[in-house]
C-alpha cells in the first residue's frame, strides 16, 4: 500500500516502531478504551497550547493534547477544536494490511453525576 502524505509516512513509522519494539513507546491510559466510549468534557487553552479533558466510561478524567494517543486503534490526536477532537487511527484489517482512517470525538451535552458529587 502506498502512502502519499508525509504525515502518513511519519505516523506509520511510529506505529511500526511501537508495535515491533514495545520499549519505544509506552501505551497511554486512554488506549485501553474504544474511542466511541470516551466523552469530550472540556477544551481549554494555556501557554502550552490547546488541551482537552476526556471522560472514560467510568467518569474518570484524562487531559490530552496534540500528539496524545487515544483509543485501541493507535489514534493520534491531530486537531482539537472547542467541540471536537480529531484523530488519525492506524489499524490492521482482516487481511493483515495496515490502513489509516480519520476518527473524532464530539462534545455532547451531558451531565455526569460523578462530577457533581
Amino acid at each position: 500500500m502506498l502512502y502519499t502524505s508525509f504525515f502518513s509516512l511519519i505516523f506509520l513509522g511510529l506505529v511500526f516502531t511501537s508495535t515491533s519494539a514495545s520499549a519505544t513507546r509506552t501505551k497511554e491510559a486512554l488506549e485501553q478504551f474504544d474511542v466511541k466510549s470516551l466523552k469530550l468534557w472540556i477544551v481549554y487553552k494555556n501557554k502550552c497550547g490547546t488541551h482537552a479533558v476526556l471522560l472514560d466510561p467510568k467518569g474518570y478524567s484524562y487531559t490530552i493534547q496534540l500528539g496524545s494517543y487515544v483509543g485501541k486503534d493507535v489514534g493520534m490526536v491531530t486537531k482539537i477544536t472547542k467541540n471536537k477532537i480529531f484523530l488519525r487511527e492506524v489499524y490492521q484489517d482482516d487481511s493483515g494490511e495496515w490502513k489509516e482512517r480519520d476518527a473524532f470525538i464530539e462534545k455532547q451535552n451531558f451531565v455526569s453525576s460523578r462530577l457533581h458529587q
